[in-house]
């Protein structure tokens, strides 16, 4: 998939520290130039991972996770985009 890329999206009481721990557990490391201060974004280096990304919510968790995928899209630069779901 040359020029594309996956990314996943997900809401988070804390993004910073549940990048952190992904980063770690999956092998990725910060994604270079994401720099939305509620948010946090991390990247397989090998590119076979996808893009996983993280923003701020105020409200507490009160349903099931529902991360929210794309794939196929073209590549963009830096960031993921506000992917995410409620």
């Amino acid at each position: 998939m040359h020029g594309q890329h996956r990314t996943l999206g997900c809401d988070a009481r804390d993004p910073q520290f549940l990048a952190d721990f992904w980063a770690k557990a999956l092998g990725y490391i910060a994604e270079p130039g994401y720099d939305d201060p509620d948010g946090a974004s991390i990247i397989d280096l090998e590119g076979k991972g996808p893009a996983i990304g993280w923003l701020q919510v105020p409200e507490p968790k009160t349903a099931k996770n529902r991360p929210t995928s794309t794939s196929g899209l073209p590549a963009r630069g830096h960031g993921i985009g506000r992917s995410v779901s409620a």
